[in-house]
């Protein structure tokens, strides 16, 4: 990087709320870093220096997305070692896991290299939770005709049931509070 850059991210840093134009620069590539959040506060741990704090809707989210994705790995972990927990075991994954995608989809929209990721994320959410529905239950048929291929198991109705309505839930939840997106 060159020193003009290294002046120009410290001016910026230094007051977050003006831009290299309003200085009369050019900020190199029209980047602009994010601003850090800085406590005054004696009680906030230097661990939390320079993050800046979630907002109630991202919070909720962020709560959302990591409670789908614990329940599905102990669903998982339960699944792979034999252990029976009636429904928990039978249902939960196909409830949480494409609900899980849906939310961390909707979640990282703007911060994914990969362009189909950020179109999939981009697109509107009923179209969203459709392409999730579809490819889930593409899974659950598969078991009927090819049992022993990838997606091995044995066909459920009641399975693509669960696809939807972990998705219904998420798709209901996302268009009465948007999902944010994290910043990329």
């Amino acid at each position: 990087m060159s020193t003009n850059l290294y002046r120009a991210i410290a001016r910026y840093l230094a007051h977050p709320h003006s831009t290299a134009q309003d200085q009369g620069q050019f900020f190199y590539s029209g980047v602009r870093p994010q601003a850090t959040f800085v406590s005054t506060d004696p009680a906030v741990s230097a661990s939390t220096q320079g993050v800046a704090p979630l907002s109630r809707g991202e919070f909720s989210w962020c709560v959302v997305e990591w409670s789908l994705f614990a329940i599905w790995t102990t669903d998982a972990a339960l699944v792979m070692t034999h252990q029976h927990a009636g429904l928990f075991t039978s249902f939960a994954s196909d409830l949480t896991l494409p609900a899980w995608l849906y939310v961390v989809f909707r979640r990282k929209r703007n911060s994914f290299a990969s362009r189909w990721r950020r179109a999939l994320g981009n697109s509107p959410p009923s179209a969203l939770a459709g392409i999730f529905f579809v490819a889930s239950a593409a899974t659950e048929v598969s078991q009927r005709f090819w049992p022993h291929g990838i997606f091995s198991g044995t066909f459920d109705l009641l399975d693509i049931v669960a696809y939807g309505l972990g998705l219904g839930l998420c798709w209901v939840a996302d268009s009465r509070w948007q999902i944010p997106s994290r910043p990329a």
